[in-house]
């Protein structure tokens, strides 16, 4: 414990003390406190649907599935590792991958998260 603050001192039972503060006390500086994170700031950093599973569908009834991994408030999402389910008028279904996709969210009609504890999202054939 040599790098402990001048000031510090040790008492009997080899605990460190601390010396009084010798700075200027938050009155002195004004009553600022230190800037805290904003608020959107937090939000975006927790936001329930980053990197978890999504079931996008889209205006032209194609389903996208795939871990979210970035959006813009109103702009786009971007989906990473998803995979399309197109159905055709004459009812063939069509599945394809895709590495990385980006949905503009006018496109958007629902979207679905995956809970935690909960199974993958998988398609229905119907």
């Amino acid at each position: 414990m040599a790098n402990h603050k001048a000031g510090n001192k040790k008492n009997s039972k080899g605990e460190v003390e601390l010396a009084p503060q010798q700075g200027r006390s938050l009155q002195q500086r004004g009553g600022q406190k230190p800037p805290e994170p904003s608020k959107a700031a937090e939000k975006a950093l927790t936001h329930p649907f980053l990197g978890r599973e999504l079931r996008v569908e889209l205006v032209d009834r194609r389903i996208l599935v795939g871990t979210l991994i970035a959006y813009m408030g109103l702009g786009d999402l971007l989906l990473q590792n998803a995979v399309e389910q197109r159905r055709y008028a004459d009812g063939e279904l069509s599945w394809r991958s895709l590495n990385l996709v980006a949905i503009p969210l006018k496109h958007v009609t629902a979207m679905h998260r995956r809970l935690p504890d909960c199974e993958p999202i998988t398609f229905v054939e119907g």
